[in-house]
């Protein structure tokens, strides 16, 4: 139902059948790609063949998991899901060993869509709806991979009968390599501008090159992934959702660019220290420990600072800015962990520097490019 272009909806199936049709949709699933095919199309993107082959393994496993995937309606993108679905059972389990009740009838997914952003809301049934951008999950990826590029692994000979791998904090270290790793610039960059002119991070050449530093990259996005999950299923913990009758679901504003629900900044803060404990809890779990726990959860808003500088924005009526969350945050640390913060928020505040270093240096090139793309598509137009 719709009037004054505000649609409404009675469940989340229904509100997420209309996102997929409203974006015309024709990404071919995961779960229905041929995917010798495919990888015998994009072959010549590969420089290293063992890589290329490595990738097309991976691929097939993955689609072997789409296809056994129980998604909440066909049009859903499955490898999307199984990554929200996954950070969602985490977070389940972790609420059931700390007495944390959640409730049973929340119903999850992604969206095709490019924006940082995600949500939570209840429809008039009763179903609460958790949703992601698939924006956010690939923008995340790619800059995990760009920031963790400028690390340095401490000497392989003393890592050799280790189970893990060691890399190097010291900020002249890092510092060192912010100017002499250009390929790492070159990849930020692109990162920017295929996600905000092509609005599809699939392009970006970094997805077909080996990531060396995949023990680094990958506890950044996969901890940024996980606590924005926890922060959607902290709104609904806490009791944020509105009683229906009081409910303004904004994102189904067709012209809108604003996807989430009206809230006050206190919500916001309170959801993200709970997000924070779900998400420390978790993580610890997964051996990654409190410093690499914390350095994602830096990473994230971090890569949020990026996005409003680039948008320019401070804040918004609905959410605080990215820094004052990340502040705030930091307080909550030191006041849970008085003895044990100091150390690891000294240590993961080079996660933001690096990424300020990245977006100082090239911010004049981005806007340079992204500006020569837009007037040359005005001019196609015209």
């Amino acid at each position: 139902m719709s009037n004054n272009n505000i649609r409404y909806f009675d469940n989340p199936y229904e509100y997420l059948k209309w996102e997929y049709s409203r974006q015309k949709n024709k990404k071919l699933d995961l779960k229905n790609l041929n995917i010798d095919i495919l990888f015998s199309l994009i072959k010549n993107e590969y420089d290293d063949i063992e890589f290329y082959e490595k990738d097309k393994d991976l691929f097939k496993k993955l689609k072997e998991i789409a296809i056994n995937l129980d998604i909440p309606i066909t049009e859903q993108d499955s490898s999307g899901y199984f990554i929200l679905k996954r950070h969602s059972e985490n977070i389940i389990k972790i609420g059931d060993k700390n007495n944390i009740a959640i409730p049973n009838d929340i119903v999850l997914g992604t969206l095709p869509l490019n924006y940082l952003d995600a949500f939570t809301c209840v429809f008039p049934q009763g179903q609460r709806l958790i949703a992601l951008s698939e924006g956010l999950l690939l923008f995340l990826y790619s800059m995990g991979r760009v920031v963790s590029s400028f690390f340095s692994k401490i000497n392989d000979d003393i890592n050799r009968y280790k189970s893990y791998v060691t890399f190097d904090f010291n900020s002249d270290s890092i510092n060192k390599n912010l100017k002499m790793n250009k390929k790492g610039h070159e990849h930020f960059l692109e990162t920017l501008i295929v996600y905000f002119a092509y609005e599809n991070l699939s392009f970006s050449k970094i997805y077909y090159k080996e990531d060396a530093n995949i023990n680094l990259s990958a506890v950044l996005w996969d901890t940024a992934e996980l606590f924005i999950v926890a922060h959607e299923y902290s709104h609904i913990i806490l009791g944020h959702l509105p009683e229906e009758k009081d409910f303004i679901r904004r994102f189904l504003d067709d012209d809108s660019m604003l996807y989430q629900i009206v809230r006050n900044w206190s919500e916001e803060f309170s959801a993200d220290s709970l997000a924070f404990q779900l998400t420390m809890a978790n993580n610890q779990n997964t051996g990654y420990g409190l410093f690499g726990c914390y350095l994602g959860i830096e990473f994230l808003f971090a890569c949020l600072d990026i996005i409003e500088k680039v948008y320019n924005i401070e804040f918004t009526e609905t959410h605080p800015s990215a820094q004052m969350r990340i502040e705030n945050l930091r307080r909550y640390f030191k006041n849970t962990l008085p003895e044990t913060s100091q150390n690891i928020l000294k240590g993961s505040r080079i996660i933001q520097e690096i990424i300020t270093t990245l977006w100082d240096s090239n911010k004049d090139n981005f806007n340079y490019t992204i500006n020569h793309i837009f007037k040359n598509i005005n001019f196609k137009k015209d």
